[in-house]
């Protein structure tokens, strides 16, 4: 039987605020879309990101070369 009073309580809210920001952690990395708490902040750091892995995407895919 699971005893809830001051420590127990704090513990239980503990592990619910710890699982949703390690569930948003995991869904932003495997997006690899930032979830950050101020947008004047994340627009640069979205901007950086998506550029990133746009040259990345150009990297990995070069044009199919036609052979004559």
């Amino acid at each position: 039987m699971l005893v809830v009073d001051g420590i127990g309580r704090a513990g239980i809210y503990f592990c619910i605020c710890f699982c949703i920001c390690s569930y948003i952690y995991i869904i932003s990395k495997f997006l690899s879309f930032p979830f950050l708490p101020f947008p004047s902040q994340s627009i640069p750091y979205i901007a950086y990101i998506t550029n990133h892995n746009l040259m990345k995407k150009k990297k990995k895919s070069p044009p199919p070369q036609k052979n004559p």
